[in-house]
């Protein structure tokens, strides 16, 4: 019975969508390379508590997607992807709904938590923030969905500015303006990603009353803005080093930046082409790793 509900626990983990938890990581190490740059004293024990916020908060908007788009439904319909469609825990383990509702307010609750502990420690600044993520986190899939731009911007805001400024202002007792610029660039690409990812769900999505961008305005539109995104982040590496904000490494964010332009011409030239779009997903989130792991690696080791 105890390994039945070993099992059971365990199954029900599948909702977190563990690969895609690694977007916090990375868009973290670029807030704790960039604030080290900046002066800060990047301590350990605010490190921890920090990444355990960020990913406790990635975990529940990942849950509460999936257990909404079970009980609307949604689920049932879509064609799953490596990268789209959910994790399609709960229609092979509808059992598992409650536990996944579970981990969702759980992990919330871990991020309000230390977002709390911050706040009084530090100041009160960031429960304005902490205000906006939380609200993205709860509402995102049962009303931000039909909102098409507010859908298209709310996870880039998410990654970006609210996940890096926030961790500048805890490590820097400020907010600092290259440190905003910076942070557009996670912003432009996480909405991206989610924009990229959500084109094959077009007819699913829009049959249980979602209304996001590319239901809105089509595939073809939507590609010419997935395409202006990827340019802009690359825009705003150039207008950074420009500024000599940060060292001269973070131009090596330019090499996978370069590769999303590449296949962002590929794309709006062919917005109807199912094999090149899915030949041009896996590229898209190694583009979303990378790029914040090599500005925040770069500008991390330049600090010293």
């Amino acid at each position: 019975m105890r390994r039945n509900q070993s099992s059971s626990a365990l199954t029900s983990l599948g909702s977190t969508r563990p690969p895609f938890l690694l977007l916090t990581p990375a868009c973290l190490l670029l807030a704790f390379g960039a604030s080290a740059y900046l002066g800060a004293n990047v301590e350990v024990q605010k490190l921890v508590l920090i990444l355990i916020a960020g990913i406790a908060a990635h975990i529940s908007v990942n849950t509460l997607n999936e257990y909404f788009d079970f009980k609307s439904g949604l689920d049932l319909i879509t064609q799953k992807t490596p990268f789209s469609g959910g994790s399609g825990t709960l229609p092979q383990y509808p059992e598992q709904a409650k536990n996944v509702l579970i981990i969702a307010v759980l992990s919330l609750l871990i991020c309000i938590a230390i977002g709390f502990y911050f706040t009084i420690t530090i100041g009160w600044e960031l429960l304005v923030v902490g205000l906006f993520g939380v609200l993205l986190i709860i509402f995102y899939t049962t009303h931000i969905t039909r909102m098409p731009w507010l859908c298209l911007i709310a996870p880039g805001s998410a990654f970006g500015p609210i996940m890096i400024m926030g961790t500048g202002f805890i490590f820097l007792g400020e907010f600092s303006p290259p440190l905003a610029l910076l942070s557009l660039v996670t912003f432009f690409l996480v909405n991206n990603l989610l924009l990229l990812n959500q084109l094959p769900d077009i007819n699913a999505d829009k049959s249980i009353g979602r209304n996001h961008l590319p239901i809105k305005i089509g595939r073809a539109a939507s590609l010419k803005i997935f395409a202006l995104f990827n340019l802009l982040a690359l825009i705003v590496v150039l207008i950074i080093y420009s500024l000599n904000y940060f060292h001269t490494s973070i131009l090596l964010a330019l090499i996978p930046l370069m590769i999303a332009n590449v296949y962002s011409v590929q794309l709006t030239r062919a917005p109807h082409n199912d094999t090149l779009l899915k030949r041009t997903m896996p590229l898209n989130v190694m583009v979303n790793l990378t790029t914040p792991f090599i500005i925040g690696t770069s500008l991390w080791m330049s600090s010293s």
